[in-house]
């Protein structure tokens, strides 16, 4: 791009960003729903982290530990392994899922790597707040990462305060990451994200119902993605920490039947779940098991 239309075209990206941005809020701010997205936005999370990992480490293992604070004040998801390409950053402050791209340059035949990246689920986590401090390990070329923090706004009510909101974001990367110094000997396994959300105006009660909703959904998400190694959870008045294991595979037709434990804190008592799949489809059932035999 040539520098008479270079300064334009970055002009026009970001607004066009800023009107799908505030599009996007409309929703969230009016409260339609909103019940029903706090229950969604910690399974957004979860498969951001996993398809962070699965970009990332291609060659290594994928045993993700997701770490999830609850303060009066702040929700913090965090989870270890992983980096931002340039190519994250963009996505994640235009609001544009990076795996867009990686989508159309894999074979149509084969299932992606990543699920959706930064996209339309991850504005739903906006339902907590908009005001989103970012922290992780960026990757300025193959070799150098360097730490590098991030302030998300997207708190403005017009089009105009949202670009400028964009703006302010990119520049505050570029100079935490410019003021970075490389990381000497990385090691991906000890890099580690946060997104921490300074709850707003009835922030707490639906970070609540989130953590509330992990209780119901942690074995679906641990299911789903066997990367994940452990989910967990602090908050002032409860402590949780979700630990999955394959107890045993029965074959069935063509496919197999897998029965799971999750465990939930060293003394609490597990739960168990039954698990059939075909291709990408899965049917995932809570059950009881007593003298060996199942209840659903």
């Amino acid at each position: 791009m040539s520098e008479i239309f270079g300064k334009f075209d970055t002009q026009d990206l970001n607004r066009k960003s800023a009107l799908d941005i505030f599009e996007k809020l409309r929703p969230i701010r009016q409260g339609i729903n909103k019940e029903f997205i706090a229950r969604r936005l910690i399974w957004e999370l979860i498969q951001n982290a996993k398809d962070n990992v699965a970009v990332c480490n291609i060659n290594s293992d994928n045993n993700l530990v997701v770490d999830i604070t609850l303060t009066d004040d702040k929700f913090i998801f965090a989870h270890n392994k992983g980096f931002f390409k340039n190519e994250n950053v963009r996505g994640l402050i235009r609001r544009y899922s990076s795996s867009d791209k990686d989508r159309s340059e894999t074979n149509s035949d084969e299932a992606p790597a990543t699920t959706g990246r930064f996209g339309t689920g991850f504005m739903t986590t906006h339902l907590l707040s908009e005001l989103v401090e970012i922290k992780g390990v960026f990757q300025e070329n193959a070799e150098t990462y360097k730490t590098f923090e991030l302030n998300l706004d997207r708190s403005g009510h017009n089009v105009q305060e949202l670009i400028q909101g964009i703006e302010k974001a990119f520049a505050s990367v570029e100079k935490s990451v410019s003021m970075s110094s490389a990381i000497s000997s990385p090691n991906i396994s000890e890099f580690k994200t946060q997104f921490i959300y300074h709850l707003n105006n009835g922030g707490l009660e639906l970070a609540k119902i989130a953590a509330e909703e992990l209780k119901n959904t942690a074995a679906y998400a641990m299911i789903n993605h066997p990367n994940i190694k452990s989910i967990q959870f602090n908050s002032s008045n409860s402590k949780f920490n979700f630990s999955l294991s394959k107890l045993k595979s029965t074959p069935f037709e063509e496919t197999e039947i897998v029965t799971y434990e999750l465990r939930i804190g060293e003394n609490q008592e597990s739960k168990y779940y039954v698990c059939v799949g075909v291709g990408e489809t899965k049917i995932i059932l809570p059950v009881h098991i007593i003298s060996n035999d199942y209840f659903l």
